[in-house]
């Protein structure tokens, strides 16, 4: 499956370019830099229609391949190396940054809430802690019913679907409701990559096809039905599924021409998504409080173009002057061999 997929960098390219889009936007909103109106909130609800949705689907890719290499264990112990570490890290840094400048940014964060990060995700990266949640759970329930594969995956799906579209309940945790939001997309994912059907549709699917009924099913939700994105039901996981096919599709055709640089964002999108956040702030108080720009366009222009390509440049310096573990650690695969060690002796 791995070799088939070499156009999902393409995919994490455009999306992460989304992610960083939308916060831009919204923080631009939330300073009230005359920032609003139809064109922007019909923007952004087509944008966070499927942005995330997007990346769910596209972890799940992996997962079974992920799975079948690493077993149950190995693969919980290398998403503690590369999702719940980065989480960890980042929460803190950029929590204390929010802190300090406080009094320039639309946060108003105070320590107790970053150092709550194991009970309550905040900010952007909530997104990693409810993505190893979710390998998690499905790590161990795919180890202890190895060879109920398919059923596994079909009952997952459906799981994942009903979930999705039970009413929801404010009194539940955050961390239950983002499970039961997102489960889905990762969900789909395994199923596209186990589907060898899905995968010959999916390449020989013709673009202007997939472009039409992208713009066809956006026009139906935010027109003829007048829905947001945040109304949840049938319609919105129709909406995120027919996006996320659509961007599949046409990064499938741009893998074939070959924009690297577009590539490169991807295989940069962690670092992009970790660092944009403070990027975006950052570049919004300079122009504001340095230089007294007040321009829509020209903050958007620069706050996308720095949040991506600042991130990009940060990984060249780090690894230029030994900064290893900046965005994963190597802990997981000690951890699991004391695991297996441990699990090995244990008596029966």
């Amino acid at each position: 499956m791995k070799s088939n997929l070499t156009w999902v960098d393409y995919a994490k390219g455009i999306g992460i370019i989304l992610v960083v889009y939308g916060h831009v936007a919204r923080g631009l909103f939330n300073a009230n830099l005359n920032f609003s109106g139809i064109e922007y909130e019909l923007i952004d609800s087509i944008v966070y229609s499927f942005h995330m949705p997007l990346f769910f689907f596209l972890s799940g890719l992996f997962f079974y391949s992920s799975l079948k290499r690493r077993g149950g264990s190995g693969l919980i112990f290398n998403k503690v190396d590369t999702i719940l570490y980065p989480y960890i890290i980042w929460s803190i840094f950029q929590g204390s940054i929010e802190v300090l400048l406080s009094n320039f940014t639309n946060s108003k964060a105070n320590l107790g809430e970053v150092f709550s990060l194991l009970v309550t995700p905040r900010a952007q990266f909530w997104y990693l802690y409810i993505l190893f949640i979710i390998f998690a759970i499905l790590a161990v329930i795919f180890s202890a019913y190895r060879k109920r594969d398919a059923l596994l995956i079909g009952l997952l799906f459906s799981t994942g679907v009903l979930l999705y579209l039970i009413p929801e309940d404010p009194a539940n945790p955050l961390i239950y409701k983002l499970t039961c939001k997102n489960l889905v997309y990762f969900s789909f994912g395994i199923l596209i990559s186990r589907s060898d059907l899905a995968k010959r549709i999916l390449d020989s699917t013709p673009l202007i096809f997939s472009i039409l009924t992208f713009i066809v099913a956006q026009w139906i939700f935010h027109d003829c039905l007048a829905l947001r994105f945040d109304n949840r039901g049938i319609e919105s996981l129709l909406l995120a599924l027919v996006s996320i096919l659509f961007i599949a599709s046409l990064s499938v055709h741009l893998s074939k021409i070959g924009l690297s640089c577009l590539a490169y964002l991807g295989s940069c999108s962690l670092a992009i998504y970790l660092m944009h956040i403070l990027v975006g702030s950052c570049t919004r108080i300079i122009l504001l409080k340095l230089f007294d720009v007040h321009s829509v366009s020209y903050h958007l222009l620069a706050g996308v173009f720095l949040g991506v390509y600042i991130p990009c440049f940060a990984i060249s310096i780090f690894r230029r002057i030994g900064i290893t573990y900046a965005f994963s650690a190597p802990i997981s695969k000690p951890l699991n061999t004391i695991y297996l060690n441990l699990h090995k002796n244990r008596p029966d």
